[in-house]
């Protein structure tokens, strides 16, 4: 069993890095929407460590789309990352994005950074 890791600001860019790096072969963008912790970090808002990365939507081709379930290749960069960092496999995690059944927070589009 992989022990959980903290993730703060630095350690989400590295990781998403690494996952970008592995999709970043002419295919299609996949943008992941984040939300909680990681962002809240990634924007300077917060100092504060999360346990994973929540992902509510993908943006992909100028707009927003289910992420559940994961496309297959970002599933298998984000295993791989996983496997590469000694992370648990749900480090990226998508269950917040039951949300976009729903709808998304107002305003979402604007906060993409």
């Amino acid at each position: 069993m992989v022990a959980r890791r903290s993730i703060d600001a630095t350690r989400a860019e590295e990781l998403l890095a690494a996952v970008g790096a592995l999709l970043d072969d002419g295919q299609e963008v996949l943008r992941p929407v984040l939300v909680d912790g990681a962002a809240l970090a990634l924007r300077g808002y917060s100092l504060r460590t999360t346990e994973d990365v929540d992902v509510i939507a993908l943006f992909v081709d100028g707009g927003f789309s289910d992420p559940v379930p994961l496309p297959r290749r970002l599933e298998a960069a984000v295993a791989r990352v996983a496997r590469d960092f000694d992370l648990p496999a749900d480090w990226f995690d998508s269950v917040v994005g039951a949300q976009f059944q729903t709808g998304l927070p107002p305003g979402l589009d604007g906060d993409l950074a």
